[in-house]
């Protein structure tokens, strides 16, 4: 009998440790990661019909719509990584630098070879140079429709029918045959491509402003003469105030140069020119 007992006890010596490996292997296989869910078809169509535009896209609502299908592909397969990282390149065809930026960082949280992991990340700083850069492309062209603006405002404000009056400063040694009382009368503003002429009066000078560029304060203004080539262009200062509404500058006396031939300017004896609505 206790051979029957002591035969057993041995057996079941020998057989415990194979049940215990069976019993750990069953438990190991329960923690192994299920395989990743099966792409939906319907994700499958956006996926296949993104990559067929791709190819052919050219225009932004062209990329536009490829960024759509990827879109509805990495939607319904949020598993998906070749979903994930094709819209993030659509994005970045599309000039979505920033929604490529997320969509590569979503990409990073699949499981990738430290190859791909370095090299999404290259992608994501190439991305953020290109973001930098079209923000201050932006930028500039904002200041750039900002001054069109401004100088369309600008030619709205001048164009047309003014009134001026003109306020004589002369010394007292100044010929008192010139009449040092005030005058008035109208004067017109015509803008033509980039230049502004303002003519006062029946007087044979106009004050001649060219445009540079679309900034209304680089106006280079002179006083000039269309019929007489004796008289140099003279330059002035030429103040346009919006609140008032006026325009005023001072236009220098002319005089002959010691020849009898040319004329020349007098700065030191002027007349002050207001224009006013």
């Amino acid at each position: 009998m206790k051979n029957h007992v002591l035969c057993a006890f041995v057996g079941l010596i020998l057989v415990t440790p194979f049940l215990f490996t069976q019993t750990k292997a069953s438990t190991e296989t329960k923690t192994v990661a299920a395989a990743p869910a099966p792409i939906p078809e319907e994700a499958r169509k956006h996926f296949v019909m993104g990559t067929t535009l791709f190819k052919e896209a050219k225009t932004a609502d062209d990329f536009a719509q490829v960024v759509s299908e990827f879109k509805r592909a990495a939607d319904l397969a949020s598993q998906w990584p070749d979903a994930r990282y094709n819209l993030a390149l659509a994005k970045e065809a599309a000039g979505d630098y920033p929604g490529a930026m997320a969509d590569l960082k979503l990409y990073q949280k699949f499981t990738l070879s430290e190859e791909e992991a370095r090299k999404v990340q290259d992608k994501i700083y190439a991305l953020e140079a290109k973001a930098g850069a079209a923000a201050r492309q932006k930028e500039q062209s904002a200041a750039e429709d900002k001054k069109k603006g401004a100088f369309q405002d600008m030619v709205q404000f001048l164009q047309g029918e003014w009134n001026y009056t003109g306020t004589p400063h002369f010394s007292s040694s100044f010929p008192s045959a010139i009449s040092r009382s005030p005058f008035a009368g109208k004067a017109y503003i015509n803008i033509t491509d980039r230049t502004i002429r303002i003519t006062t009066g029946q007087s044979p000078l106009t004050v001649k402003g060219t445009i540079t560029g679309n900034d209304p304060s680089a106006i280079q203004w002179v006083l000039h003469s269309e019929s007489e080539s004796r008289w140099p262009d003279c330059p002035v200062n030429v103040t346009i105030d919006k609140t008032g509404p006026r325009i005023y500058w001072r236009r220098p006396w002319e005089s002959m140069d010691m020849e009898g031939k040319n004329y020349i300017w007098n700065y030191s004896e002027y007349i002050e020119m207001e224009l006013k609505r």
